[in-house]
């Protein structure tokens, strides 16, 4: 707790890509109260990849993280028309983006319409948290995210 990415609002970014592209991030749950957000931009669609934002993860053993996703258009800063959980992830909304959640990888369906405007570029705002963690344990881990 009291690191600068507790909030949506105060959301690291990390690198972003193209919807062929995964990428990977590491970072530290100090406890059941600490929440730790990322954002990612998707840069490009390339032509033969699927946009599927999904995110698979490690973390040290005896823990248990509960990693949400939610999508947010480029063009109108709303989410996609439709957002499908998959993978047994939730269906979960925050800030007035629509996600999904689970303590297993996941991956998010955007539907064949996608987004409402030009384009079906999305940003993605990540949350970890751990919240059956005792107090004053820390969690290592890493995140590989993709479009």
């Amino acid at each position: 707790p009291g690191e600068p990415n507790e909030t949506i609002a105060e959301a690291i970014e990390l690198a972003g890509g193209t919807d062929c592209d995964t990428l990977s991030m590491e970072g530290t749950i100090d406890g059941p109260d600490d929440v730790d957000w990322y954002f990612y931009v998707q840069t490009d669609d390339e032509l033969g990849c699927n946009v599927r934002p999904g995110v698979d993860w490690a973390v040290q053993a005896d823990h248990t993280l509960r990693v949400c996703s939610y999508l947010e258009c480029q063009d109108d800063g709303e989410s996609p028309n439709t957002v499908d959980c998959n993978g047994g992830s939730s269906p979960d909304s925050h800030d007035g983006l629509d996600g999904c959640c689970h303590t297993q990888v996941f991956d998010i369906g955007i539907g064949m319409l996608g987004c409402s405007g030009v384009t079906d570029l999305l940003n993605v705002y990540t949350s970890v948290e751990e919240p059956s963690a005792p107090e004053d344990t820390c969690a290592d881990y890493n995140i590989n995210y993709h479009f």
